[in-house]
């Protein structure tokens, strides 16, 4: 028994309104209170040498503060993204477009386990 052209409409256009709901609903902006605004740990690296870890939500809020600048909370100078290295612990500047470094600059051992050996 085949089933209706009409059944197979009515079903196709609930899926569209559901997914059309549940984008509209979740497309809202971030909740203050969202699990990964607080949760989430961002680390970086001033130009004066202070390294510090922020949520992810206080990282949005002093970017809003300062004009999209994250400034040091110690000294007030400007600062960029950086990343853990996870031999030595230390807080490693990007490369280039965000990118970790495939050695750290610190301890020289390999982030990356497919970068070239260090000289």
């Amino acid at each position: 028994m085949a089933i209706p052209n009409g059944v197979k409409v009515g079903v196709l256009a609930a899926a569209l309104v559901a997914a059309g709901f549940l984008f509209w609903k979740n497309s809202k902006s971030t909740d203050a209170n969202s699990f990964l605004l607080n949760e989430a740990q961002q680390f970086f690296t001033c130009s004066q040498g202070h390294d510090f870890v922020l949520t992810a939500a206080e990282s949005r809020a002093n970017a809003q503060q300062n004009s999209g600048i994250i400034l040091c909370p110690q000294c007030s100078s400007a600062s960029s993204e950086a990343h853990p290295c996870p031999a030595c612990k230390k807080l490693m500047p990007l490369v280039g477009h965000g990118n970790i470094p495939d050695v750290c600059p610190f301890c020289k051992a390999k982030v990356n386990p497919q970068a070239p050996a260090p000289k």
